[in-house]
């Protein structure tokens, strides 16, 4: 009984919502606005064909399958519109010669396409005439420009991505300056003012009473004017997301937010400022225990802890650089550093150490976050300055938990016991750690063209998925650590720049990691080429107090079917299965263990696989595969680089046929009472 009267509440809540009154209008046909035989009218207790065409006061909604086209002249106004999934709305493009508007006075929703789709340009405007609208929606939604058109004060919330395509101002107040246009721009939402392909341009000019609120993201292509200053634009920060504003314009005032968890224990922040010649003073704050900030010099002696001088208050941020600042207060949970003064939006080149292996902390030196993938591919592939990681301390955990989060093209890395932040970009204000390489020249680049979304996928696409497994370990204070193994195309088993990442221990208490065969080094992250058979890869563990260890897959990423990883012990000759119910525990002393365990990698029962055939035994000739006398009548299967298995031959001959593949493949021989043997094969 619940359950029905929970069903008919929804029911009769929807109703509610959208429920129709006399002079509302819907289509009846694809057709033109101004035309009587494209709408359905509502009477008050049906829908009817109509003589008339929607007003100011009228309620539309595009039905689906329905185009309704917006003509150069006539009536083209409505109060709510509400374009359905599979509805379209846009304007005749053909022979345009002046924008086509829809008056407005209320709110538009989207779930269909509201745009032409013709690439270049869109013919459709929105005059904007209400006291409040609200744009939202799931479709697609391209235009023109959108213009406030009324006398009065506007309130403009955006909380649907929309493209306006318009070569001048793409987003402005149309009246005078005593009336307001207040524009915000919802969190996870992008308004994309790119003009278009003939006269590229997309501009925005916010008037002296008018302000724009970006919770989520505006890119601007053409040029942004703001005379209130500081006042006209703010990017917010929160818990949970940090606006971006992409702009190549100079010398403009905004007000950028920078979101601060605060705990009882003082936390650690990495923040660089988005603004020139923003004051340390800006950063500080006595109320919550914060009197001094600190800068990381790579030059002073000692290991990483060592390396931080203090600075005063008084000093300027430099562009492109961290700081690091404590926060701790006994009731307050967060706090809001506001950066107010001269948008950066030009290339910054900060200064880091040319000495191999030495760590510079560094800072995302815009109003907007920056891409981790367009960073690295500029100063870690292109140009070999710094290694292609990056290092976010995570600020979720406490002091005695929080570590490292790291990011590669395999993948990223927690900070703290798996729940903490895994940055998929460089957010406003955020700064990071990297490590030179040897010789490199004595900086790194930020530019125009790293500018990125606030939550942009930076992975290898699906047509060649990483493969991630996370790997963690727990000690008995719950203090956690975790690496990533990745497998892919793109990496190899020895270093690769880009997909694997040396550990940066920020836990005093406990460090897992891995090894690289022949490499002396100690990896947070490691990229490799697919499982095919197996694949080993050596741990390390700094466990610094004595007592109970857990082990765990703690979650894992496009593994396919019947791949598995075990954990070994070599001390104990035990072997575990990591699977999401099974971990293993064990007690360990403090120690560092550098020898005792390893990860191994198989498809199903193939633990015990041999890695490699003698050369002789088996030969690829052409498209056939001949095998030895000793093979004659084994169980032959074909693999592919990702472990999917494409054939099986049983009892084979010596000849196998090979003509209907072509490519790198693995060959398992599967003898009778003997152990699996695996072969890779190229097959011309």
């Amino acid at each position: 009984m619940k359950k029905i009267f929970l069903f008919f509440l929804f029911i009769f809540h929807c109703f509610i919502i959208y429920a129709q009154v006399t002079g509302d209008f819907r289509s009846a046909t694809s057709g033109s606005w101004t035309n009587c035989t494209t709408w359905e009218e509502y009477d008050g207790s049906s829908w009817n064909t109509t003589i008339n065409i929607p007003s100011a006061t009228s309620d539309v909604e595009i039905l689906n399958t329905h185009t309704v086209i917006i003509p150069y002249s006539g009536t083209r106004d409505c109060k709510n519109i509400s374009i359905a999934n599979g509805g379209k709305l846009w304007a005749d493009y053909t022979g345009m010669t002046s924008l086509r508007y829809l008056n407005v006075y209320s709110n538009i929703s989207c779930n269909g396409t509201i745009g032409n789709g013709l690439g270049n340009d869109d013919a459709i405007s929105f005059n904007i005439n209400g006291s409040n609208c609200v744009i939202d929606g799931t479709g697609s939604f391209t235009v023109n420009r959108m213009r406030k058109n009324a006398i009065g004060n506007t309130n403009l919330t955006i909380s649907m991505n929309i493209e306006l395509r318009f070569n001048g101002d793409a987003l402005d107040n149309n009246q005078t300056t005593s009336n307001h246009l207040n524009i915000v721009i919802s969190e996870n939402c992008e308004v994309n003012c790119c003009g278009n392909g003939a006269s590229p341009a997309g501009d925005i000019y916010i008037q002296t009473n008018d302000a724009i609120t970006i919770y989520g993201k505006l890119i601007i292509s053409g040029s942004l004017s703001n005379i209130p200053g500081i006042d006209g634009i703010t990017v917010k920060s929160n818990a949970t997301s940090t606006g971006s504003l992409i702009t190549s314009s100079s010398g403009i005032s905004a007000t950028c937010e920078r979101y601060i968890e605060v705990s009882t224990t003082a936390k650690t922040h990495f923040v660089s400022a988005p603004i020139s010649n923003a004051k340390i003073s800006s950063i500080l704050d006595g109320n919550l225990g914060n009197f001094n900030a600190y800068k990381y010099d790579p030059s002073l002696g000692g290991g990483i802890n060592s390396k931080w001088t203090r600075v005063f208050a008084s000093t300027d941020m430099d562009l492109g650089i961290s700081y690091t600042i404590p926060y701790s207060h006994a009731s307050t949970t967060s706090k809001i550093i506001c950066f107010e003064g001269i948008l950066n939006t030009v290339t910054i080149e900060p200064a880091i150490s040319s000495n191999q292996d030495d760590w510079n902390l560094i800072g995302n030196p815009y109003p907007c976050s920056v891409s981790p993938r367009a960073f690295l591919n500029e100063n870690a592939r292109s140009n070999t300055y710094i290694y292609g990681t990056l290092h976010f301390w995570d600020e979720s955990g406490s002091p005695s938990t929080s570590d490292f989060a790291s990011w590669t093209l395999t993948g990223t890395t927690k900070g703290n016991n798996g729940s903490g932040n895994s940055p998929d970009s460089i957010a406003l204000g955020q700064g990071f750690f990297v490590q030179s390489q040897s010789g490199s020249p004595t900086k790194v680049t930020f530019n125009h063209d790293m500018k990125s979304a606030f939550s942009a996928t930076f992975f290898t696409p699906e047509i060649d998925p990483v493969q991630r497994f996370y790997i963690s370990v727990t000690d008995k204070n719950n203090v956690y650590n975790e690496i990533l193994v990745g497998f892919t195309n793109e990496a190899t088993e020895g270093f690769d720049n880009m997909y694997d990442a040396h550990k940066l221990k920020g836990n005093a208490f406990l460090a897992l990691y891995s090894y690289i065969d022949g490499l002396d080094k100690e990896y947070a992250i490691q990229g490799r080429p697919y499982v095919v058979g197996r694949d080993v890869v050596k741990l390390g563990i700094d466990a610094n107090t004595s007592g109970h260890y857990q082990f765990k897959l703690n979650r894992k990423e496009n593994i396919p079917a019947g791949l598995k990883v075990y954990l070994i012990d070599k001390l104990t000759d035990t072997k575990v299965l990591l699977d999401e119910l099974t971990d293993f525990d064990i007690h360990l002393a403090s120690a560092t263990y550098t020898d005792r365990f390893e990860l191994v990698f198989t498809y199903d029962n193939l633990l015990d696989i041999k890695a490699n055939i003698d050369e002789n035994l088996i030969q690829i000739h052409g498209s056939q595969l001949i095998l030895s006398d000793q093979h004659i009548g084994s169980d032959i299967q074909l693999i592919d680089l990702f472990g999917r298995i494409v054939n099986t031959w049983n009892n084979a001959e010596q000849q196998i046929n090979f003509s209907d593949y072509s490519g790198c493949y693995f060959v398992t021989i599967l003898s009778e009472n003997k152990v699996p043997e695996i072969k890779k094969v190229i097959i011309p």
